[in-house]
């Protein structure tokens, strides 16, 4: 088990109706998109692109390394969140769940439950669940879907 009590992760930390969501995958997969189209309905962003963790008695907590985070929006730059989403950013937030984002296959049968493994980070266990995104499809509506429906996955204090 890694005892490490700092560290930071690839990815970005969105928090939906207040449960920290940890979006992780590749690059390409549409992390910084999931979490765009998530802040324009209304939920917050953390960090994206490098989220730094702290453990804490209470569990892992995610932040930014920058006071005011900025997301890339592909082909176009890198933007202050605040200023194009004013009171959108949170300083920092338990992480509750890992979104681990890939790429839809014909062989995702989607007919079941989600299939949740574990994610050990910085020694903590965390569920992880992973999220096919296809092309025809907001996946922030995945995202939302997997807060509202799979509490039991989680804790929130």
């Amino acid at each position: 088990m890694n005892e490490q009590s700092n560290g930071t992760v690839h990815g970005a930390l969105v928090v939906v109706n207040g449960v920290g969501a940890l979006l992780q995958g590749a690059s390409g997969t549409g992390k910084s998109l999931t979490a765009l189209l998530l802040i324009r309905k209304g939920h917050k962003l953390v960090a994206d692109d490098v989220v730094r963790i702290e453990r804490r008695s209470t569990g892992l907590m995610g932040m930014s390394l920058e006071a005011h985070p900025r997301i890339e929006v592909r082909g176009l730059g890198i933007f202050s969140v605040e200023r194009i989403f004013p009171g959108s950013v949170l300083h920092e937030h338990a992480i509750h769940f890992v979104a681990d984002l890939r790429a839809y296959n014909d062989g995702d049968v989607g007919r079941t439950a989600p299939d949740v493994e574990t994610r050990m980070l910085m020694g903590a266990e965390l569920p992880k669940v992973s999220v096919p995104i296809a092309d025809h499809v907001d996946p922030s509506l995945w995202i939302e879907i997997l807060v509202a429906d799979m509490s039991e996955w989680y804790t929130t204090p």
